[in-house]
């Protein structure tokens, strides 16, 4: 190597000068000048690539949103029918009154629990979402903060 290659080229106040330079790839200079932007560039697609799972992530949340809803909608209405079904054969005495009232209740218990159920799913799905949101937006502010530290002039 010689002396030329050991020594970094200056930044010229001229900025023609520094795109010849530039385009020239004189010795080191240029193979830093070459590696940083190619890291660069390896760090924009990145957060590309994270923007759009974000994207994808906030359509699958509303996608899961909505069939989870209509099935809420469904378990509630299936709610409301057990507390109106009654089957005046089985009311006719005290005794059977007593007997159905068991099951009368037992059935109530299971549509509560199934509508609880499907609201607890929405909101684990909606944490989930902001939990993956969260560190998406984390790993896109490290690759930002990257490209500053690598890019600024």
């Amino acid at each position: 190597m010689d002396n030329k290659e050991k020594m970094p080229v200056a930044k010229s106040k001229f900025a023609i000068v520094n795109t010849v330079v530039a385009m020239l790839n004189l010795g080191d200079y240029g193979k830093v000048e070459n590696f940083i932007q190619k890291t660069a560039r390896t760090l924009d697609r990145e957060i590309e690539t994270i923007n759009r799972n974000l994207k994808n992530n906030t359509h699958n949340l509303k996608t899961e949103l909505s069939s989870l809803g209509e099935q809420l909608e469904d378990a509630e209405q299936t709610l409301d029918e057990t507390y109106t079904s009654l089957d005046p054969k089985n009311l006719k005495t005290n005794d059977s009154q007593r007997t159905y009232m068991d099951t009368y209740l037992s059935n109530i218990d299971a549509a509560e629990a199934e509508v609880e159920a499907i609201e607890e799913a929405i909101k684990a799905a909606k944490e989930k979402s902001k939990d993956t949101v969260d560190a998406y937006k984390k790993e896109v502010a490290i690759r930002e903060k990257r490209i500053e530290r690598l890019t600024r002039g």
